[in-house]
């Protein structure tokens, strides 16, 4: 019997025999044989979330139009938008993954060997909190020319320009429940450090800490309990501190010429010419060494800080003073589910540790400068540059088919595509490895996009509808950055692909309207689609010594991760984007029916819409393909109802909108085989709205969201007893103000 236990378990004295657990048989202190401990399903984290933040907005929109002549009009358009978003994210989770020191007591598992009670004996808590700052500023301007030359021939010329500025600032604060084997230690600040920082081991050894978990069937998540009291517990260590910075740049030019001939009502050629250029620049910095600097102090041998560090400035002993507790815990306490944590637990205050940490000077001041070996070695730059020619040539009218009218509108769409991605690339994990450098990447694509509109007027309120496209989806140029990383705990493998090409899709489309009498509305709607070349995140486990990966490049804690997994034979997650060769085949039809009811109340309606969506693949699937989807996301039916009434004196509208179960997320995931699904959803929503009395161009508004406090939730292969993640917004009311000046 292991000696890190509490005596309250009352599973004998330390040094007493266990049974052992071999041949099948149940023993040690799991109550399980070996072969079924070995094989149970337990969570990776029991974990507690909480973001709450303030966002404000402001907006404002200019439109001028000048007509010198009755067949000639200049127009001008300005939008400006300032936005503020500053929040926090406060997360407590009991460890499970990437640590091999807990003691599994009492396990019960049902049929799919999944974890339904038990106690997890000489456990410990992490406590992650994070800090964001985002503001950022939109400056939109456009200009157009239009000119009628004659009654049937038209030019016009427009332009835009679109500039943006981004920037993220991100703390981020992790302490755990048990003092590390090897506790962190600091280098004082103002003089020279080593080039490498002391080897620590956070793993904690004897924390007489426990988490007791029960899942009960109909339960919406596991819950559980520990001998901690967590909203009062205040006996913290570090483990890491992160001060980082993101700043995005965005610049956006388009020019446009189009030129009509004929009349609609007959035969109508268009033409036109579009130059677009979409230019962003991403640079974050903060990781890495900085990350090193700021919670330690170590910050190479070539820099030498001047501020104290996170531990140096708050030692362990100290931590409890810069603790508080969780805001807004009125929605933890009012959520349909209870995870063990609603009574909330101490976070990490931000302004109290920003008081005697320097948090500007260890995200500005370590050496900066504009290349890779910038900041701490931290310093990423991301150039993405999509430059898009393209072209067109259009007919449309109407003409007399069996005596009945058919309205028409088809044309094909050229278009010349050039991308160009280059940033930071460190492949210095791998063997062979060159270390970090910024290079660079480019894509062109050209694609024709033929497409058809009709619509036959069977009778005066009777149409017949249908439409065939091809639409092009370019490559996020992003994606085309190779990348080497690992996630903290080393259990999944991220790879770019400088190869992607764009995905294609054939649309088809045919659909019947009825327009009665009484202003009632009917329409069916069937339609497919055919995607090839879709660029889906390819998951597949491979050995660690596969990667031709060296695991001494790799942070500690990443090492550790391994090595509890396997070591040089751990199973890994590796994930790359890829076109695929498969064809995904989407079909689906839509019904929908709006219907006023003016002849009860003037005002009053009501539309309903029913969709159904389903998806198959075709083509040769490569081995050990998840032969689910390509596509998450797609609910198998979708249907929704909103009612209304609308008068003078106020609008007021309801609207009931229910999604299917399907499937979120295509696994495997995090190391265990199984899809993710999300669970049906129903929301209601309303909203009203009233004109001001003494000024009639101003409403105000009140929308009221989630009245039926809709839970969010995913799971694995749709069991209940294993949910992945469930999120809980409760009811939201906005309160608005709207103006015509």
């Amino acid at each position: 019997m292991p000696g890190n236990l509490p005596a309250s378990l009352g599973l004998g004295a330390q040094g007493s025999p266990l049974v052992q657990c071999l041949n099948n048989a149940p023993g040690g202190t799991s109550g399980l044989s070996c072969q079924d401990l070995s094989f149970a399903l337990v969570p990776r984290l029991m974990r507690a979330e909480q973001t709450i933040g303030t966002r404000s907005r402001i907006g404002g929109l200019l439109n001028l139009e000048y007509r010198p002549m009755d067949n000639l009009r200049f127009r001008a358009d300005v939008l400006y938008s300032d936005q503020q978003n500053e929040f926090s994210q406060h997360q407590l989770m009991q460890v499970v993954r990437s640590y091999n020191n807990q003691i599994p007591i009492d396990f019960t598992l049902n049929q799919d060997r999944v974890l339904t009670s038990g106690t997890f004996g000489n456990t410990y808590f992490l406590n992650q909190s994070d800090y964001g700052d985002t503001p950022s500023r939109l400056l939109y301007r456009s200009g157009a020319v239009e000119w009628d030359i004659s009654d049937d021939l038209r030019f016009s010329v427009s332009g835009m320009m679109n500039s943006s500025r981004q920037r993220n600032t991100a703390i981020q604060y992790t302490i755990q429940s048990a003092p590390p084997t090897t506790p962190l230690t600091f280098h004082p600040y103002g003089t020279p450090a080593p080039a490498a920082a002391p080897a620590v081991n956070l793993n904690p050894t004897n924390t007489g800490q426990i988490g007791i978990y029960n899942y009960n069937p109909g339960d919406l998540t596991p819950s559980i309990q520990t001998n901690l009291d967590l909203a009062t517990y205040n006996r913290y260590f570090w483990q890491e501190g992160r001060d980082g910075q993101t700043n995005q740049d965005l610049e956006q030019k388009a020019i446009r010429f189009d030129f009509v001939a004929g009349d609609a009502t007959t035969f109508q050629l268009s033409a036109g010419f579009m130059k677009n250029v979409f230019d962003r620049r991403i640079v974050s910095y903060g990781g890495g060494q900085i990350a090193i600097c700021f919670t330690r102090g170590y910050c190479g041998s070539t820099f030498t800080s001047e501020r104290a560090s996170l531990v140096e400035a708050i030692p362990d002993a100290q931590l409890g003073n810069y603790l508080k507790e969780l805001p807004s815990m009125e929605l933890f306490k009012g959520a349909p589910f209870n995870a063990g944590f609603n009574n909330g637990w101490l976070v990490p205050d931000f302004d109290k540790i920003a008081s005697v940490v320097d948090l500007d000077y260890f995200r500005e001041g370590i050496n900066p400068g504009n290349t890779a070996a910038n900041y701490g070695n931290s310093y990423a730059r991301r150039d993405l540059l999509e430059d898009t020619t393209s072209g067109y040539l259009m007919v449309d009218g109407r003409q007399e088919i069996f005596g009945r009218e058919l309205r028409f509108n088809g044309g094909v769409r050229y278009a010349s595509t050039f991308q160009r991605a280059n940033g930071r690339v460190n492949d210095i994990i791998l063997f062979g490895g060159t270390g970090v450098t910024i290079r660079e990447f480019d894509n062109k694509y050209d694609n024709f996009l033929p497409s058809a509109n009709l619509a036959y007027l069977i009778t005066d309120t009777l149409v017949l509808r249908g439409a065939a496209a091809k639409t092009v989806t370019g490559v996020n140029p992003a994606d085309l950055l190779p990348g080497f990383s690992f996630n903290l705990d080393g259990d999944t493998y991220d790879l770019g692909n400088p190869e992607l090409q764009p995905f294609t899709a054939d649309n088809f489309d045919v659909g019947i309207e009825w327009y009665t009498r009484s202003r009632a509305v009917f329409t069916f709607n069937a339609w497919w689609k055919k995607i090839a070349n879709y660029p889906f995140v390819l998951r597949t486990q491979r050995p660690f010594n596969t990667l031709n990966v060296d695991i001494a490049q790799l942070p500690e804690r990443t090492r550790n991760g391994i090595n509890a997994i396997g070591g040089q034979n751990a199973l890994i997650n590796v994930q790359q984007r890829d076109n695929s060769d498969l064809v995904i085949n989407l079909t689906g039809y839509e019904f929908q029916y709006i219907q006023p009811l003016d002849f009860l109340l003037k005002g009053l309606g009501f539309n309903a819409n029913v969709t159904h969506i389903t998806q198959t693949l075709s083509g040769e699937r490569p081995p050990n393909f998840n032969p689910n989807a390509l596509l998450a996301g797609l609910a198998p039916w979708t249907y929704n109802i909103t009612g209304y009434y609308e008068s003078k004196a106020f609008q007021i509208r309801a609207s009931f909108v229910h999604r299917d179960e399907n499937l979120d997320r295509v696994c495997p995931c995090d190391n265990v085989p199984g899809d993710q699904y999300s669970i049906a959803t129903d929301y209601l929503d309303a909203q009203i709205s009233f004109p001001l009395p003494f000024y009639p161009k101003a409403a105000f508004t009140i929308q009221a969201q989630n009245l039926l406090r809709q839970v969010q939730l995913s799971r694995f292969e749709k069991q209940e007893a294993r949910p992945y993640n469930g999120s809980y917004a409760g009811r939201n009311f906005v309160v608005g103000l709207r103006a015509n000046l």
